[in-house]
């Protein structure tokens, strides 16, 4: 007698359409599998194909006849072809910008040309409108090293993202572009910027010529705070020392970060127009603050300085580290700061003995 699947109690028929969809979903699953590896394989023996390609031709392309850079010259040595498929597109852009890393001057120049004539500097533009932040970086990195400055007006429109990476990637692409005024974004700059983000604009301006560097002066009246900080300490930096009188200024309605950055510009600018008025400061400002300047007679201080710390070393001392820093400013103030140091060492109890003791070891 012939049986069904019906036939069969419930739970075998449960248990056969159960081992039946595993076994389908097996199939499929073994089949995504296998065709990826298939189209990972294509594409990679694709990729080796067109590097090796056009390893001649851009070769060609830097190093002879600068004509064939031209539209549509070049197209007799680039195939057409392969600037249809995105895939194409994408290994011969990555090539270009490989080669661009490596070279300088002409070959960089001609680079760049390639870049323009076989449009691939409009994929780059179109993958800023991506969802993906990795690749839009990616695309401000590409636009700024091939020196499309097209692109300027599109890079403006990131400063203020929200994503921090993409901020620093359009400053960054912005200051390469520049043919002049590297910083004018800083003019419109509402996010924060971050030491991070100080440091490596700084790091970028100290590879430029010394004559494109800004005026910080600029952005001392700043809206953003950060701003006003990173113009304060740049200021030090770049010895600008123009606008200490305005720094000088500026104390009163500085925020304590600020402060610090203004008596540091002074310190690095080596300038002891600040002395009188730190000193007639010091009893109001915050602990943090009277060790800046403290700190900086180390370096900036004056025969005004030296009185003044005599004064204070003779109150009573409730912090030791404070204690250090008046008596290193003392050592470093010249010959009699030093008398007044050893004077203090021989009068003073085992406290400030050992205080004068740690000011006067070098290796701290």
């Amino acid at each position: 007698m012939d049986r069904t699947i019906y036939s069969f109690p419930l739970h075998l028929r449960v248990l056969i359409a159960t081992t039946l969809v595993f076994v389908a979903l097996i199939l499929i699953l073994l089949f995504i599998i296998m065709s990826s590896r298939i189209v990972k394989t294509q594409r990679a023996n694709r990729k080796a194909y067109l590097l090796r390609k056009y390893e001649n031709i851009l070769s060609q392309l830097l190093f002879e006849d600068e004509s064939l850079l031209e539209r549509p010259l070049i197209f007799t040595l680039i195939d057409k072809k392969d600037l249809k498929k995105p895939f194409d597109r994408k290994v011969v852009l990555e090539s270009i910008v490989h080669l661009h890393e490596s070279f300088t001057g002409e070959p960089l120049e001609r680079l760049e040309k390639i870049y323009q004539s076989t449009e691939l500097h409009l994929d780059s533009i179109n993958r800023l409108k991506h969802r993906r932040w990795d690749i839009v970086a990616g695309a401000m990195r590409e636009l700024a090293y091939m020196n499309i400055k097209s692109a300027i007006p599109k890079l403006k429109s990131f400063l203020n993202s929200k994503h921090e990476i993409l901020r620093y990637e359009a400053r960054v692409a912005l200051m390469k572009l520049s043919d002049s005024d590297h910083l004018s974004f800083l003019d419109s700059e509402k996010a924060y910027l971050s030491e991070w983000d100080q440091a490596n604009i700084y790091t970028i301006l100290a590879k430029m010529p010394k004559e494109t560097v800004p005026d910080f002066g600029r952005w001392l009246n700043s809206s953003n705070p950060s701003v006003v900080e990173f113009a304060i300490s740049m200021t030090g930096a770049f010895q600008q020392n123009k606008n200490l009188p305005n720094l000088l200024a500026m104390l009163d309605g500085a925020t304590e970060k600020q402060r610090i950055q203004i008596i540091r510009t002074f310190n690095r600018c080596n300038n002891s127009m600040i002395v009188e008025t730190l000193i007639a400061r010091y009893e109001q400002e915050t602990e943090s603050i009277k060790d800046e300047i403290l700190q900086s007679f180390t370096n900036i201080g004056t025969k005004q300085a030296t009185v003044f710390l005599a004064s204070l070393l003779k109150r009573p001392q409730q912090d030791i580290a404070q204690t250090v820093f008046i008596l290193r400013s003392l050592l470093r103030s010249g010959e009699a700061g030093q008398i007044l140091v050893e004077e203090t060492f021989r009068q003073g109890n085992e406290r400030m003995k050992m205080a004068v003791l740690h000011a006067k070891d070098q290796r701290l």
